[in-house]
Parts: C-alpha cells; sequence; structure tokens
C-alpha cells in the first residue's frame, strides 16, 4: 500500500476467495489463522495479507463451532452425571444443590414461562382521546313533530 493512496492491491487467492473461486475447506486451520497458504514447500513464504477475506474468518469460525458442538455433544452425559451428583449430594450447600436440580429441570421441562404484562398508552392516545368531545343533549333546541293539518285543526 502506498502512502497517500488508498488503494490496497489483492492477490489472485484473495481475488478468487472473493469470488467465491476457491474451497476453504481444504486450508488448514493454520493457513486459516495467518490469512494465506503455504508454498509449495510447506513453508511460509512472502508476505502476510493486509487484507483477509470475509470468508475466512467465517470458515475458521465454522470450523471452531463445529469443534465446539462436537466436543458438547460427547461430553453431555458426564456434564448431567456431575449435575446429578451435585444436587442429590447432602454434604454440598443447600443453594448449589438447588441451582444444579434448577438446571436439570429447566433442561428437561423447560423453563417456566415468565409472563410481564405491560400496559403503556401511547402518547397519540392522548392526544386522539382528548380529541374526541363528547356532547350531551344541546340546550334550547326544542323537539318539534310534524303533524297532518287534520290533527292541528282538532
Amino acid at each position: 500500500m502506498s502512502k497517500g493512496s488508498n488503494r490496497i492491491a489483492i492477490g489472485q487467492t484473495n481475488l478468487a476467495i472473493l469470488r467465491g473461486e476457491l474451497d476453504l475447506s481444504t486450508w488448514s486451520d493454520e493457513e486459516l489463522q495467518r490469512g494465506y497458504r503455504r508454498d509449495k514447500n510447506g513453508k511460509w513464504s512472502g508476505r502476510p495479507p493486509v487484507i483477509v477475506p470475509k470468508a475466512i474468518h467465517d470458515e475458521m469460525v465454522r470450523r471452531k463451532m463445529s469443534e465446539a458442538y462436537d466436543l458438547l455433544r460427547d461430553n453431555v452425559v458426564e456434564a448431567v452425571k456431575v449435575l446429578v451428583a451435585v444436587a442429590t449430594d447432602c454434604e454440598v450447600d443447600a443453594g448449589v444443590r438447588v441451582k444444579a436440580a434448577t438446571v436439570i429441570l429447566d433442561r428437561v421441562l423447560g423453563r417456566a414461562p415468565e409472563r410481564i404484562h405491560v400496559e403503556v398508552e401511547p402518547p397519540w392516545s392522548a392526544a386522539i382521546r382528548n380529541a374526541i368531545v363528547e356532547y350531551g343533549p344541546i340546550q334550547g333546541v326544542v323537539s318539534i313533530a310534524a303533524t297532518s293539518t287534520d290533527e292541528a285543526e282538532a
């Protein structure tokens, strides 16, 4: 990158990554961390990239999350055994036992729903309510009923 320039030159590899032409699943974890590949001899040659495409970061995160999920899945039974052991051990503090039991129940039965009802009048509601005027009977209005001329003469 030259001084005073807002341009950054990217190499052919990064260009291929940005175009979606390069399969990052073949890259090693170390290559993903460094942001570029080893040369044909397995050495790190050249300068590290100034900019690393987001696809490299996404692939690295995908792999790490997959590893973490596998580790959790493989150890879930042991984790439950620990929780049960803590919840049923009379020598453990009662607060800790309750917490372990709560975690077990929440996972098995689901958490109890927390319902909060908040009633807030929107600001425009008061303006509309104040704009509506209710009128009662209007003073000074005389009720007039039409009658036929025969009834009026009688």
